[in-house]
């Protein structure tokens, strides 16, 4: 024999229709589901503050995490680096080394300092490549980048070719 469907509420006194297929109405069934867990008390700030500080010491600080972030940072800074160079050019504009290693990007009005302070180390490379960068740029390897900046912004490589060609 077939069971009979349950069309009414199974409350006394409620007359509506069952909520999908379940023994009470909507209204009844919304009022059973808030009150069959026991509310958690709300915890304080001090109490938030100390289980954020445990996870710091217990999960953040880790020997493992600390290096995989490491590692991950290395990654994405050597792939923004790359995305530089390739808007900027791939080789020393004064030697011509092109090995990505060496590579740096020099600003050729020697205000590299007041853009740095502007923007940080990967805000320059961000900067780049959304086009955006207001300051003159090129790419150099170390070498030339260094002597440069110590030689009045000339690169001695610069300096012994205009010197053979002034003679």
């Amino acid at each position: 024999m077939a069971r009979p469907k349950r069309t009414k509420c199974d409350i006394v006194g409620c007359f509506q229709q069952n909520y999908k297929k379940r023994k009470y109405c909507q209204e009844h069934w919304n009022e059973w589901r808030r009150n069959r867990r026991p509310k958690k008390p709300k915890k304080t700030i001090e109490e938030r503050k100390a289980k954020r500080r445990e996870w710091q010491r217990n999960y953040r600080n880790t020997p493992e995490r600390n290096a995989w972030q490491r590692k991950y940072s290395r990654e994405y800074n050597e792939r923004l680096k790359l995305q530089c160079f390739e808007i900027l050019g791939k080789i020393c504009v004064c030697c011509g080394m092109d090995d990505i290693k060496f590579l740096t990007i020099n600003h050729k009005n020697n205000d590299g300092n007041i853009h740095r302070k502007e923007k940080q180390y990967k805000g320059i490379y961000k900067e780049i490549i959304d086009g955006n960068c207001k300051y003159e740029l090129e790419t150099m390897c170390y070498n030339c980048n260094c002597a440069s900046n110590f030689n009045d912004g000339i690169c001695p490589h610069q300096q012994k070719e205009a010197n053979e060609n002034a003679e």
